[in-house]
């Protein structure tokens, strides 16, 4: 629709100029044309009354007759007077005031023409892209409305097997196995959903992120017992969507489980309105590509890459500026709450 309106808009922006600086060339012969139409009105009847331009009978070795030009304050017009004027010519001068006139009402013709052409050029182009929008759309209804039903369906066998899972021997290899696939299924579904939600459904509410923290820590140890998690956090009241603020501090935290050593250790801390989750793993080699959609530094490692490019959306949907400070020690992620935080 835009490239359709800028290419009409320009194609009959050109037509319009080119039209204009002919007019300006034509309007020039026009003036000579109607002055020496005036020229021959006066020889014909020398009581012709002339309204438009100035006449007057001068000496004829004054000027080189016949000839017309064009000057920077007005248009002259030479030529032999009539039979009874003897060595006389006649001059006609119009000043410049009347071409620009002339060219004023070309102008305006000009814009007049340009409107009534490009309206209709324009609800065309409305009705076009309207109409090759539905397909678009209604697809994009039906893709909509088939994710969240996925999601939907996703949930209840998820919860199913790890609530069975549970109930079975946890130390066997093979029920160990099926609960961690079952922790990597949440985490997909989870981040599908947040995906799903981004600029949509949200609800901004009051949060107590020592308290929020606090009832994650059992959460997260039982998700990673591997690592090594240590809290340092501030009484902090943020207010923002619920959900997608722990998706973005989970995906941060299952991203520093990923690629941190073999005993990950994990330290969140707050300070100065800022929430710092760190990571003992080698560093990033590109920080400046972390947030890209499917990129991955480790192949090695599970996961499609799509985890803190869920974090970049959601900070940013949610306000929160989000820092990287990375080296062969370990990576720090410094999210910005003080647009968010409250009383």
């Amino acid at each position: 629709m835009a490239v359709y309106m800028a290419t009409s808009f320009m194609l009959l922006g050109l037509v319009a100029f080119l039209y204009y600086l002919d007019a300006r060339k034509n309007s020039v012969i026009d003036m000579r044309a109607e002055m020496l139409k005036t020229l021959y009105e006066i020889r014909q009847n020398t009581s012709f009354k002339v309204d438009k331009f100035n006449v007057k009978l001068d000496d004829a070795a004054k000027y080189t007759s016949p000839s017309f030009r064009q000057y920077e304050d007005r248009f002259e017009l030479v030529a032999c007077a009539n039979t009874n004027a003897q060595n006389k010519v006649c001059v006609i001068t119009a000043a410049p005031v009347i071409a620009e006139q002339y060219l004023d009402d070309i102008t305006h013709k000009i814009m007049a023409a340009y409107l009534l052409v490009f309206i209709p050029f324009l609800a065309f182009g409305y009705f076009l892209a309207r109409l090759s929008l539905i397909p678009l759309k209604n697809a994009y209804g039906a893709l909509v409305s088939f994710n969240q039903d996925i999601i939907h369906d996703l949930k209840t066998p998820i919860t199913t097997i790890q609530i069975n899972g549970e109930l079975l021997d946890a130390k066997s290899k093979p029920f160990s196995r099926v609960i961690n696939a079952t922790k990597t299924l949440e985490s997909l579904y989870l981040n599908l959903e947040s995906y799903l939600r981004t600029g949509k459904h949200l609800k901004f509410e009051k949060i107590n992120l020592q308290t929020l923290l606090d009832e994650k820590r059992e959460i997260y140890a039982s998700l990673y017992p591997q690592a090594v998690f240590s809290y340092e956090i501030e009484p902090l009241f943020i207010e923002t969507d619920k959900i997608n603020f722990i998706r973005i501090v989970d995906n941060i935290i299952a991203n520093g489980i990923k690629h941190g050593t073999r005993i990950p250790e994990i330290r969140i801390w707050t300070a100065n309105n800022r929430l710092f989750i760190a990571d003992n793993g080698a560093g990033i080699a590109h920080p400046e590509r972390i947030f890209e959609r499917h990129y991955c530094e480790t192949p090695y490692v599970k996961g499609f890459g799509l985890g803190l490019n869920i974090v970049k959306r959601l900070s940013e949907q949610l306000d929160i500026p989000i820092q990287i400070t990375t080296s062969k020690e370990g990576t720090i992620f410094e999210l910005d709450l003080a647009k968010i935080t409250t009383l």
